[in-house]
């Protein structure tokens, strides 16, 4: 689903709302007209002279240098650069709102009406030279972090992953500890909790000052040497130069994965991608099955030949990508190792193995299709795909793995009064089928409910009667499964479709049976009611 990016117009006087989608371009600032910083009526606005770079702007506590003047009465020449900290009350609030609405290199014209500047009209000429982003990062002043290199990427440190960084933590002419390069991981008893605070706020490649409060630092540092610490704010500073994340992929503390080479392109968004993949399963330094000396394997995700483990890694793969699996085989989702169709690919695992390393590396993969994005044709042929797959699992009597199946081959097909009509009978096969797994599982109600969809679309459908009268029986329904067998049994007989004949007739009899034992009960039942 893609997210809406919410601007607010600065045309109007009462800010309304435009909405672009996030794979729109979003649209500049007009150049040499007003840009409202406020309603307009109240007439506080900038006049854009030259555009800034990129799309980031100062924060309202960031660190900036500008060059301004005072174009009030007449036009004067910039001044000299003069470094700026938001938020400290050395600009005018007006002037700080302003900043906060500019890009780098970004030169204005600002007109602030003198409701916002101590009752007296003012215009300013202000060039944003640079700002340098400032966090507060627990939003109490404790840990105030100045980022001198933004990193790259999204990924933040956390306890499992593997990091390389070097740090400095001083104060004033005393350096307490430096250390130009630790190698070592988020949890490690060398990261004291005041530091790995820090960390975990970091980027791969960020390079960042943090400003601590001398009591946090006496509490959350301990292992370093305060000799000559004064009762002032210690500066930490760190330099995160490697991030290898290690992400825990069921959340259970069994299985991690570590990137061992990041790919460069997207990812399979949808689970019917084509994807080709190399893979290598190593128990104690033993490889158990690999294909990294053939050609990639070829397959759909939702086909589901290869293990859980290996699709829940698949999905959130770039191509390109290699990756490694730790495997602690003492939980209790062992069996998410070799749980796939393909018996190659899901070699059975000694009970005593408690540990496995499994390699994967995506070669190719295209993105899939949603269904409002294929044709009705290809929807048909995704149907039919996945009711093999679910086919599968039934002959293996993985009956709720069956029906998850069915139930996507279902869904693949619909809505069914979109559905042209020779594809109709496939729907009615799949829900026939879905009544048929729910039988098994003994979920007799939403069996019926299955077969009611397929009647609505062949009302003299032979298997769905039967199905439904099934499910009626086993939710004592038995005068509703005697309709339908009877209905059957018509049908069969105008048709000269005599082939399940004998199968209703003889079901027809057994239904009979437990009606009439059901009706007896309950006479006995009232009999003892009224003595």
């Amino acid at each position: 689903m893609k997210n809406d990016v919410e601007i607010i117009s600065q045309i109007s006087d009462a800010p309304t709302i435009q909405t672009f989608e996030s794979d729109t371009e979003v649209p500049e600032d007009p150049v040499e007209e007003p840009v409202y910083l406020d309603r307009k009526r109240f007439g506080f606005y900038k006049i854009i002279e030259s555009r800034g770079e990129g799309i980031d702007k100062p924060g309202t506590i960031d660190e900036v240098i500008i060059r301004m003047c005072d174009t009030t009465e007449e036009l004067n020449e910039l001044g000299d650069p003069i470094e700026i900290k938001l938020g400290c009350g050395m600009l005018p609030a007006a002037l700080e709102k302003t900043i906060v609405s500019m890009k780098k290199d970004e030169m204005v014209e600002v007109h602030i009406p003198a409701k916002f500047h101590d009752g007296v009209d003012k215009k300013y000429r202000v060039h944003l030279l640079s700002f340098l982003n400032v966090h507060d990062l627990r939003g109490d002043g404790i840990l105030i972090k100045r980022v001198l290199n933004k990193g790259s990427g999204y990924d933040r440190v956390d306890e499992k992953d593997e990091i390389k960084f070097s740090v400095k933590i001083w104060q004033g002419d005393s350096v307490f500890y430096e250390n130009q390069e630790i190698d070592t991981t988020g949890s490690s008893e060398l990261i004291c909790p005041g530091l790995f605070e820090i960390l975990k706020t970091m980027k791969k490649g960020e390079i960042s000052q943090i400003i601590v409060n001398y009591h946090y630092f006496i509490e959350n540092f301990t292992s370093i040497n305060k000799e000559n610490l004064l009762q002032s704010d210690v500066k930490v500073d760190i330099n995160l130069m490697e991030l290898v994340k290690i992400r825990d992929i069921f959340g259970d503390g069994f299985f991690y994965k570590k990137i061992l080479e990041y790919g460069d392109r997207s990812n399979a968004s949808q689970l019917n991608a084509n994807i080709e993949v190399f893979y290598k399963l190593v128990i104690e330094d033993q490889i158990i099955i690999s294909n990294f000396d053939q050609e990639p394997l070829e397959s759909r995700l939702d086909e589901d030949e290869f293990p859980t483990l290996w699709i829940q890694c698949i999905k959130f793969m770039k191509v390109g990508e290699y990756a490694m699996i730790d495997c602690n085989l003492t939980g209790p989702n062992n069996s998410y190792m070799n749980d796939g169709l393909n018996p190659i690919l899901n070699p059975e695992i000694p009970e005593n193995i408690k540990k496995a390393h499994v390699y994967l590396k995506l070669f190719s993969s295209d993105l899939g299709k949603t269904n409002h994005g294929m044709e009705v044709e290809e929807r048909l042929e995704e149907a039919l795909r996945l009711k093999e797959v679910a086919l599968k699992y039934y002959k293996l009597g993985k009956i709720e793995k069956a029906l998850k199946k069915y139930d996507d081959a279902k869904t693949s097909v619909e809505p069914i009064k979109d559905a042209p009509e020779d594809h109709k009978p496939t729907i009615v096969i799949l829900l026939n089928n879905i009544a048929l797994c729910n039988i098994k599982l003994e979920k007799m109600r939403e069996a019926e409910l299955a077969v009611n969809k397929a009647l609505e679309i062949f009302p003299e459908d032979i298997k769905s009667l039967y199905r439904r009268a099934t499910a009626r029986t086993g939710l004592s329904d038995y005068i509703g499964a005697l309709n339908d067998l009877n209905l059957a049994k018509e049908v069969i007989i105008r048709k000269n479709e005599t082939d399940m004949l004998a199968t209703i007739e003889n079901e027809i009899k057994k239904v009979q049976i437990l009606n009439k034992k059901y009706h007896q009960k309950e006479k006995e039942i009232y009999k003892k009611l009224f003595r």
